[in-house]
């Protein structure tokens, strides 16, 4: 009689098992949607914001002599990761800026509206980065600490790396005309 009480404890200790095993695995599989979902719409901004620059610099360079963001091209048709991809075109950025301040450059209502929308899209971007981040963060402390070695033995989790940007520091005036219109 005591062996069926020991079979049915370890039965029942087995699906207790695979259950939590089961539920940490569809935990961890829900942050790596959200983590994917990230990356894919970092990287639809990231398109966006490379075809805002290159709007940009193609109506300063038609009416300058010096050319800014002669990169851009290169960067556009090379394929990057999202970590250099995100560092080029914030480099991108800001040669743009500096250009546009050193020169005391005038823009005009086209060039102003898409500088409206390239910092917009800069803001869009550091959220979802943001919020990239903090699922990587969880993900990583998730497959650190609360994982059984069943669920590392069925499953291999690789760590998320996070993405570090250094925060652009747009011009004053953009900022100003864009809280104006909020």
């Amino acid at each position: 009689m005591l062996y069926i009480y020991l079979a049915i404890g370890f039965v029942f200790f087995i699906i207790i098992m695979a259950i939590c095993i089961h539920n940490q695995i569809m935990n961890i599989e829900k942050i790596q949607i959200k983590i994917n979902e990230a990356e894919n719409n970092i990287n639809i901004l990231l398109e966006k914001k490379l075809n805002l620059l290159s709007n940009i610099s193609k109506t300063i360079n038609a009416k300058n002599k010096e050319k800014i963001l002669v990169g851009l091209p290169k960067i556009k048709n090379k394929k990057l990761e999202i970590f250099n991809l995100i560092n080029e075109s914030s480099k991108l950025n800001k040669e743009l800026n500096i250009f546009i301040e050193d020169n005391n450059y005038i823009l005009s209502d086209e060039e102003d509206s898409l500088m409206k929308d390239l910092y917009n899209t800069n803001l869009e971007i550091n959220s979802i980065i943001d919020y990239y981040n903090l699922n990587s963060d969880l993900y990583n402390k998730t497959i650190k600490k609360r994982t059984y070695l069943f669920t590392r033995i069925i499953k291999r989790f690789v760590k998320k790396e996070k993405i570090l940007v250094e925060k652009e520091v747009e011009f004053e005036i953009l900022k100003q005309n864009n809280n104006d219109n909020s």
